[in-house]
């Protein structure tokens, strides 16, 4: 309605928030149903967005205000799909692991996706013998990681309206052999903000179950950038390890800060050290004090006991939206079945305190039923975090998608 505007309210309340005692609260619509890996927002700065499946598809979706997901996906045609190139485990943790799409997309039509395939498949490239320690003991690996480039359909110079992308890639980024350890150890790939003074693609990598390495190759354990705006597919000497002594195990979900685009949080699963997040610095390892990246853990939850199940670990996202405005500024991720909201303690040196977020309830606007289940209000299984344009938080789960709206 003209001249009207939202007042942002607790869940389930009609009372506006400024006249209540303020406490964390999370309100969620179910927008989607189906289980999606990754989200990302459109880079037009419009309301629509991504969604990918493990299996290999990319869906173009438009939202609305109180309205679901509308996939534009023809029927039977998604915007991407690579279901016949991509090798899908789940319990392997192998897939479709990421989409990025270029801040330059609407006029250029460039987009980048990261995946698993066999080896031996024709469609894979090369399979080469696993990097040394590992943990091939020097076979050729099984499966291999790619991050590679692709573009949309549409007229030369505008790209914004295209509703699907030619299969075939532009050119092949990255390629690495997995070992066949490797499990559950991440792929995904990410730019900063689109108003980054840095604009890189990052490729989060596991160290795939060998030991920890804090050597800048092989690549497992580490965050690797590419230029991707150079001329020429990055070489070894082209690419740049950030945070490398982080030395990621599994990790499960990384994000950039929105309002302040040099910040990557992190959520790692370590079956031999502490299950932790963290925060590093992006930039270029060894370089000099300006540009190099400082990786330091924000939270630890401690090493589980060695007959206990692993925690779900799911790395969330910065709040800057402004439907929980009791949220905005903390770092908001889930433990076990518990979501949290974190902000940095005062005087702890970095280390951030975090607390369950009590109150997470279904708005009484959402287009379609809120299923229960996991214990914060979502139905199934937590899979990751996304964010739109208008910074609000999504949650990705096997039984659909909810993305954090006003009571």
């Amino acid at each position: 309605m003209a001249g009207s505007s939202w007042v942002p309210l607790h869940c389930g309340s009609t009372t506006p928030s400024s006249e209540q005692p303020q406490q964390e609260t999370m309100c969620l619509e179910m927008v989607a149903a189906g289980s999606y890996q990754t989200m990302v927002a459109h880079p037009d700065g419009s309301g629509r967005l991504f969604l990918a499946t493990r299996d290999g598809r990319v869906l173009l979706a438009s939202q609305g205000s109180g309205a679901a997901l509308r996939l534009h996906d023809d029927g039977a045609r998604p915007f991407l799909d690579l279901a016949g190139r991509v090798h899908h485990d789940a319990d392997l943790g192998l897939g479709l692991m990421g989409i990025a799409f270029h801040r330059e997309f609407a006029t250029s039509g460039r987009f980048f996706v990261s995946y698993t395939c066999e080896s031996a498949s024709p469609t894979c490239g090369s399979a080469g013998t696993c990097s040394a320690g590992a943990g091939n003991n020097g076979l050729p690996c099984l499966y291999q990681l790619v991050v590679a480039e692709f573009c949309a359909e549409g007229e030369p110079g505008d790209y914004s309206m295209a509703t699907h992308a030619y299969p075939s890639e532009v050119r092949r980024v990255f390629t690495m052999g997995l070992p066949s350890s490797y499990q559950q150890n991440g792929g995904q790939i990410l730019f900063p903000p689109m108003d980054a003074d840095s604009y890189y693609l990052h490729l989060i990598v596991g160290h795939g179950g060998g030991v920890r390495d804090l050597s800048k190759g092989p690549y497992y354990g580490k965050i690797v950038r590419f230029d991707v705006d150079s001329s020429s597919t990055p070489n070894t000497e082209q690419l740049e390890i950030v945070a490398m002594g982080l030395a990621l195990s599994s990790p499960r979900g990384c994000s950039f800060d929105s309002q302040r685009p040099s910040d990557l949080y992190c959520a790692n699963v370590d079956e031999v050290y502490d299950n932790t997040y963290t925060r590093s610095k992006a930039g270029k390892h060894g370089g000099s004090s300006a540009d190099e990246a400082a990786g330091s853990i924000i939270i630890s939850h401690g090493r589980r006991p060695a007959d206990a199940v692993a925690p779900s670990m799911v790395g969330g996202l910065v709040y800057r939206g402004s439907a929980d405005p009791s949220l905005v500024g903390r770092y908001l991720y889930i433990y076990g079945s518990v979501a949290l909201a974190a902000m940095e303690t005062p005087g702890s040196g970095g280390l951030y305190s975090s607390s369950p977020i009590p109150d997470i309830k279904c708005s009484r606007r959402t287009p379609l039923p809120c299923p229960g289940g996991d214990g914060i209000g979502v139905g199934g299984r937590v899979l990751s975090w996304g964010e739109d344009n208008g910074n609000e938080a999504f949650v990705l789960a096997t039984d659909g998608v909810v993305p954090s709206r006003r009571a």
